[in-house]
C-alpha cells in the first residue's frame, strides 16, 4: 500500500511481469493515495512469439479529497535479457468501471474527488521473437496540477 499525505507530485511505476512495484520521485502537495491492488501479468502470445499482452491486468485504487489530473505513459522494458528493437510497439489501455479511458494519443485522465479504480493491461509487439526470459514492462503515472 502507497500512501502519499501532503504531495504535489507523485511518479508511481507499476511494473508487469511478476507482481512488482517501484516508486519514486516524490515532491510535495495535494493527498492523493495511490493503491496497486494487484499487479498486471504478460505472457508470451502462443500463436505469436513476437507479442506479449496482459493475462491479469493491474488494478491500481486512487484516492483523493480532490480532484487531480494523472499522466500515465507509454510502457517501457524496464528489465529483459533484450532490449526492445526498433520498430516494437508498445499499447497501454487503461479501464474504468470497464469503459476504456486511453483514447488516441490522450494520456492526462482527470481523477475525481474519491475512490477511483483502474484496470490496466498491456500489449507488446516486437518485429522479432522474444528470447526466452523475463521481461519486466513499466509505465509511470504521474499526479499532475
Amino acid at each position: 500500500m502507497i500512501h502519499l499525505p501532503n504531495l504535489r507530485k507523485v511518479a508511481v511505476a507499476i511494473a508487469f511481469s511478476t507482481a512488482s512495484i517501484v516508486v519514486g520521485p516524490i515532491e510535495a502537495w495535494a493527498t492523493p493515495r495511490i493503491d496497486l491492488l494487484d499487479a498486471g501479468v504478460m505472457e508470451k502470445v502462443s500463436s505469436n512469439p513476437r507479442v506479449l499482452e496482459t493475462v491479469v491486468p493491474a488494478f491500481i485504487r486512487i484516492e483523493t479529497d480532490e480532484p487531480i489530473r494523472i499522466n500515465i505513459t507509454s510502457p517501457f522494458l524496464s528489465n529483459g535479457p533484450d532490449a526492445d528493437p526498433s520498430g516494437t510497439d508498445r499499447h497501454l489501455v487503461i479501464r474504468q468501471r470497464g469503459r476504456s479511458l486511453r483514447q488516441a494519443g490522450n494520456r492526462f485522465f482527470d481523477i475525481p474527488a474519491g475512490t477511483t479504480d483502474l484496470e490496466v493491461s498491456m500489449e507488446i509487439e516486437r518485429p522479432q521473437d522474444f528470447l526466452p526470459g523475463r521481461y519486466v514492462y513499466q509505465f509511470d503515472l504521474v499526479v499532475s496540477d
